[in-house]
């Protein structure tokens, strides 16, 4: 389960059952959808009139929302700094953005700031896997008492931990990066 994805059901079932602007939305798009492509992970946004049903999944879509979860935000949020590509149908996405807006401003406030977190975790874990994995190789080399890594080995084991430190240094650039834009996102209108 995709929190956002759980948060963007909630928040679209919220709106559509409190705004008048929001069940006309989906009287506009009935039988178009929007899908959202993040992490590896896409989902589909449909619409009915009155209704609007979020699945994940390869089905088509009119406009697809794709980038970093931070981006995508940001274009549900209509933020201007944030990257995401639309693709296909904009005017629809437009019109969805639009009408749910002042809701996704109110479910997600402090998304950004969340899902880099969680992103922070996975990707610590994925590293701590990675030099895991780098160093349970050595020591196979070593328990079957085979030679040191030599030459071609030995430098391509080096370059795995620069590698991996590497990936560690961006992780930190990007954590700082998202907690600096958190902090600087306005605070939900009342």
């Amino acid at each position: 389960m995709n929190p956002l994805r759980e948060t963007m059901r909630a928040t679209l079932r919220a709106a559509i059952a409190t705004s008048a602007d929001a069940r006309a939305c989906t009287e506009r798009l009935a039988g178009k959808a929007v899908a959202f492509e993040l992490l590896g992970e896409r989902w589909v946004v449909r619409f009915e009139s009155g209704v609007a049903h979020v699945e994940g999944g390869e089905a088509e879509a009119d406009a697809t929302v794709r980038g970093s979860p931070v981006a995508v935000l940001g274009a549900l949020l209509g933020g201007e700094r944030y990257a995401a590509a639309v693709l296909g149908d904009v005017e629809a996405f437009e019109d969805f953005r639009a009408s749910f807006r002042p809701h996704f401003s109110l479910s997600l406030p402090h998304a950004p700031h969340h899902l880099a977190e969680d992103i922070g975790d996975a990707a610590h874990l994925a590293v701590r896997a990675a030099r895991s994995a780098l160093e349970g190789l050595l020591a196979v080399l070593r328990e079957r008492d085979q030679p040191a890594p030599a030459g071609d080995v030995a430098a391509e084991a080096d370059a795995l931990r620069a590698q991996v430190r590497e990936l560690e240094e961006r992780i930190a650039a990007l954590e700082g990066s998202a907690r600096n834009t958190a902090e600087e996102s306005p605070p939900p209108a009342p």
